[in-house]
């Protein structure tokens, strides 16, 4: 079942790609932004992590903790160029793997078919977004063992009291939140 703004976000515990505990409840007091993507090799993906990368020391800065779930095993990451790179050499923010998806379900994550979420990328015209990765050098096809192609993005942000200010259903592989979303939400007092 989808989640609400205003509801209490579902508490987790596991750890991230580098074996270190992650739990929700260690963030109380502080504001928590949570993106959920699909695998180390989608490249719509990678380009939302980049750019969260890129803001990290601002988002640090005004005290926001930021947790990324991935459906990816853990020895993907270390397979993943871009990740070697850019993301586990320094640890900025916690990557969970959850193959399993259970925090994806306890957040209410949706699978398509993967005919309908080929349709779906195709009709929202991501060609910016397309340049963007090329640009970068991103690369990937999306396509990786244990994952589901069809898996949509979502992403939350979560208050110092752990209520669901924004909540955002991917409606296709490349629909996640602008971060200047997470950066008004950090600098505002109110709810976004």
């Amino acid at each position: 079942m989808k989640l609400n703004i205003g509801q209490i976000a579902p508490e987790f515990t596991t750890e991230d790609i580098m074996d270190m505990p992650v739990s929700l409840n260690a963030f109380k007091g502080k504001k928590v932004y949570i993106s959920f993507l699909r695998n180390t090799r989608c490249p719509m993906c990678s380009l939302h992590v980049y750019k969260i990368f890129k803001k990290s020391a601002q988002l640090k800065t005004l005290n926001i903790e930021t947790i990324i779930f991935y459906e990816s095993d853990k020895k993907m990451f270390k397979l993943s160029d871009f990740f070697q790179k850019s993301i586990l050499s320094e640890h900025k923010f916690s990557v969970v793997s959850d193959t399993k998806r259970i925090i994806y379900s306890l957040y209410g994550l949706e699978v398509l078919p993967p005919d309908v979420a080929h349709e779906k990328f195709i009709a929202a015209n991501r060609q910016s977004q397309i340049a963007e990765i090329i640009k970068l050098g991103i690369t990937g096809d999306g396509i990786e063992p244990g994952t589901n192609v069809g898996a949509m993005p979502a992403d939350f942000l979560i208050d110092e009291n752990q209520i669901l200010q924004l909540v955002h259903y991917g409606k296709d592989g490349g629909d996640q939140i602008d971060l200047d979303e997470i950066i008004k939400f950090a600098t505002e007092n109110a709810k976004v």
